[in-house]
C-alpha cells in the first residue's frame, strides 16, 4: 500500500458555516455569499458567490473522498504518524527545520522546497511534520513517496485504469503535496515525463511542493542522464548535453528552494556509529 495521507473526511459531521450560516449537510455543500464589490465594477449587479469559508472545506472533502476512492485507508505510516516538528530530534540540521517550519506557515514567497542530503538525516520528517501542519489546520494535504506514485500509475495503466487519470488529477490540484525520495524509482523515460507533467501543473497554480531526496541538483542530474526507455533500452547521454531529465531539474530549481541537510544518520542508534563503512570501488 502506498504511503499517502490527505485530510480525512471518513466521518462527516454536519455544521453550521460561520460565514454564511447555511446548513451543511453533506460532504459536497458549500453555501453562497453576495459579491462585497457592489458598483460599477460589477455593472451595479449583485453577484453570488461560493462561499470562501465552506466552499473551501468542501473542495478538501472531495479531494480527500477521491484519495478513499483510490487508495482505501492509506494513510501516513503507523511509525510517522505522531510525527510533527515538536517531536523532531534537537540534532536534526536546525538551519533546514527553521526553513521547513517557515514554509509551513507560508512565511516567505517560496512555492516549493527541495530538502536533499545523506541517508537517514531527517528528511522525511519534515516532509511529513509540514503535511501534518497543513492537515490539523484542515488544509488538503499528501505525502506520498515517489517509487508508490510511479509504481501505482504504471499499474494503473497496464490495467487499462482511469485511476493513473484521477491520481494525477489529483497530484496536480491538492495545495499541499509531499513527494518523498525522490530517484529511488528506476529512472526512466516514464517516471521524468509524469514528474514532469505534475511538477509543472503545480508551479504554474502556484500550488505548495516539498520534494525529499538524497541527490543534490547536480546529482540528480547525473542519475537521470542515464535512463531507460519504455521498450527497456539504456540512454546514455553525455554530460551537459540536454535531456528531458535536466528539464524537470530546472523546473524543480525555478519552483523551489533548496535545502540541504547535515546531520547524523537518525537510523542509528549512538552505539551503531561506526559500523557500516560504504562500499568504495577499487578496493
Amino acid at each position: 500500500m502506498a504511503d499517502l495521507a490527505i485530510v480525512r473526511s471518513s466521518v462527516f459531521q454536519p455544521f453550521i458555516c460561520p460565514t454564511c450560516k447555511c446548513d451543511i449537510r453533506n460532504e459536497t455543500m458549500h453555501g453562497w455569499v453576495r459579491d462585497r464589490n457592489f458598483g460599477p465594477e460589477t455593472e451595479w449587479k449583485t453577484r453570488i458567490l461560493p462561499c470562501p469559508t465552506c466552499s473551501e472545506h468542501a473542495t478538501a472533502r472531495r479531494k480527500a473522498a477521491m484519495v478513499d476512492r483510490l487508495f482505501g485507508q492509506s494513510h501516513i505510516p503507523l511509525r510517522m504518524r505522531n510525527w510533527n516538528f515538536g517531536s523532531t530530534p534537537g540534532d536534526v540540521d536546525q538551519t533546514a527545520i527553521a526553513a521547513c517550519a517557515n514554509f509551513s506557515n507560508q512565511q516567505g514567497s517560496e512555492l516549493g522546497l527541495y530538502v536533499y542530503g545523506e541517508f537517514g538525516c531527517g528528511k522525511t520528517g519534515l516532509a511529513i511534520s509540514i503535511i501534518q501542519a497543513a492537515m490539523q489546520r484542515g488544509e488538503d494535504a499528501v505525502f506520498i513517496r515517489s517509487l508508490d506514485l510511479m509504481d501505482r500509475l504504471r499499474s494503473a495503466i497496464a490495467r487499462g485504469s482511469e485511476e493513473g487519470d484521477d491520481l494525477l488529477s489529483l497530484l496536480k490540484t491538492v495545495y499541499w503535496f509531499a513527494l518523498d525520495d525522490l530517484a529511488t524509482e528506476r529512472p526512466t523515460d516514464f517516471v521524468i515525463e509524469k514528474l514532469q507533467a505534475i511538477l509543472e501543473y503545480r508551479r504554474d497554480a502556484g500550488l505548495l511542493t516539498i520534494i525529499t531526496s538524497n541527490f543534490n541538483y547536480r546529482e540528480l542530474e547525473a542519475h537521470w542522464r542515464s535512463y531507460r526507455t519504455a521498450n527497456g533500452e539504456p540512454v546514455e547521454i553525455k554530460a551537459g548535453a540536454m535531456h528531458a531529465g535536466r528539464r524537470v531539474i530546472e523546473r524543480i530549481a525555478e519552483y523551489c528552494k533548496a535545502v540541504p541537510m547535515h546531520g547524523r544518520n537518525l537510523r542509528r542508534t549512538a552505539p551503531d556509529e561506526g559500523k557500516i563503512k560504504p562500499i568504495r570501488g577499487g578496493n
